[in-house]
């Protein structure tokens, strides 16, 4: 853990997907340097690619199944660490002492977790239905990330769907990640047929098809359709998305359109969203009709249309929302 076994299995199982995708199959990592040994290294022959890819699968699923309290150890000291950083930056904003520069020098916190997540979407290149064992036998490792993922961790949620979507691959996978999401992280059953409706759940702040489609559709709204009554809370960056969980009441005022500044982890959390949509949607016909005869999501989808084609042409991300799988989301678009 300590020698970085996560960032450098992770990289290089995403630059073994690169040679044969197009499409990018993760956001949080895809941009993380490859240490020298890595660059300088031939690239593995296609012969050994599944075999590497099946150990990397019984090293997963060994971590998961007997270190799962180091797991929760090493969580927690990582949350621990990135609270004080952010306690640090905050007290040296107030102070007029040290540069700033000295602030945006520091390297970035450790950041292991979310590797391992990073790492998990090895299942995207695997079989069909290699990924069963987490929705059946290994359910609360899902459950804890979802609830140990805190809302404001953009990198984390990033890292999170990033993970589900590596699991969603297949037609089983997809129904029963779909359900997952439905359920707002909730348990899910093989077998069980797909849900119509997340109204009945409690689902979490971070995880649930309603808030993937309120956060797309809250970078549309202010500026194609500004409402009196919308909260602040719904304008601000998909970094800020916590207070979606529990709005603040305003009173109503005529707000004008306008221009929301988007940075560069608002475009990847998005593509992190866009790219589990599109492979549940992709995997299974009966998950592509639930979405799309959902009345609950049925205005995002014109909206989250109007947002993929903004960035697709945006000159601040063109790179990034390119090699999205546009054809696949289709399906999901259409009404």
């Amino acid at each position: 853990m300590q020698g970085d076994a996560f960032t450098y299995l992770a990289t290089a199982l995403i630059q073994f997907h690169k040679r044969t995708h197009t499409s990018p199959v993760s956001s949080f990592a895809q941009f993380v340097q490859l240490v020298p040994e890595q660059q300088q290294k031939e690239p593995l022959a296609e012969e050994f690619q599944l075999p590497v890819l099946n150990m990397c699968d019984v090293l997963v699923r060994s971590l998961l199944t007997y270190a799962s309290s180091e797991l929760r150890k090493i969580k927690q000291r990582q949350e621990d660490l990135l609270a004080s950083v952010r306690t640090d930056r905050s007290r040296v904003f107030r102070s007029v002492a040290p540069p700033s520069s000295e602030i945006e020098g520091q390297p970035a916190p450790r950041n292991d977790i979310a590797m391992l997540y990073s790492l998990i979407v090895l299942y995207a290149s695997l079989p069909s239905e290699r990924a069963l064992q987490f929705w059946g036998k290994l359910p609360s490792f899902l459950q804890w990330a979802v609830w140990s993922t805190q809302v404001r961790d953009v990198d984390m949620t990033m890292a999170l769907y990033d993970m589900l979507s590596g699991l969603a691959k297949s037609q089983q996978c997809s129904e029963l990640a779909y359900n997952f999401l439905a359920r707002g992280g909730g348990e899910v059953t093989p077998g069980s047929s797909l849900l119509n409706s997340t109204g009945s759940y409690n689902p979490s702040p971070s995880i649930s098809w309603s808030t993937i489609f309120a956060l797309l559709e809250s970078r549309t709204s202010p500026a194609l359709n500004p409402r009196t009554n919308q909260p602040p809370s719904l304008a601000a960056s998909f970094g800020g998305f916590g207070s979606l969980a529990t709005p603040q009441p305003h009173p109503p005022t005529q707000q004008p359109p306008q221009h929301i500044p988007i940075g560069p982890k608002d475009v990847l959390l998005a593509q992190s969203f866009l790219r589990l949509l599109s492979t549940v949607a992709t995997s299974s016909v009966a998950v592509r009709l639930a979405i799309s005869s959902n009345t609950q999501f049925h205005t995002s989808q014109l909206r989250c249309h109007s947002f993929l084609w903004v960035y697709l042409l945006n000159s601040r991300g063109p790179s990034l929302m390119r090699s999205l799988p546009f054809a696949s989301l289709e399906w999901v678009l259409r009404v």
